[in-house]
């Protein structure tokens, strides 16, 4: 596994701009941690508990931060779950074994999700569309 911070220092810099970050979040969030083979993931949950879920994955180098100016209109309608992909800077695992981040919701792995994500749609993001397709196959339902 190939770390993401090229050192000590960078790494502390990164983390404490992604802490101010969470900080200015918009809208009030549970900071969660999903334990998986890969790692821990962190995952910011925002609406109503009750809301159809909706699920943002960002793009490669990015993190849960670049849903900031959606999550104030998205989180009225819907229980968003805004995922920091393993292997991309932010607060899940930071370590890269593959070349796309790993997504928490793989097909064998037992994650305790507050909702299902059968049915959750995605906003698409460059790596995280082809993350979303590796997914979707085994999750979904055919009608």
């Amino acid at each position: 596994m190939k770390p993401i911070y090229s050192s000590p220092a960078g790494e502390e810099q990164i983390q404490r701009n992604y802490e101010e970050a969470l900080a200015a979040w918009p809208v009030f969030a549970e900071r969660v941690h999903v334990p998986t083979r890969q790692g821990d993931t962190f995952v910011l949950a925002s609406g109503l508990p009750q809301a159809p879920p909706l699920v943002l994955l960002h793009g490669s180098g990015a993190n849960a931060t670049m849903w900031r100016d959606d999550i104030p209109i998205w989180s009225r309608y819907f229980r968003t779950y805004a995922v920091d992909l393993i292997g991309e800077p932010g607060m899940s695992a930071p370590t890269r074994g593959r070349l796309l981040p790993f997504f928490p919701l793989h097909p064998k792995e037992s994650v305790p999700w507050p909702t299902p994500f059968s049915t959750s749609p995605v906003p698409p993001s460059s790596s995280a569309r082809r993350t979303a397709h590796r997914y979707a196959p085994s999750r979904t339902r055919s009608t």
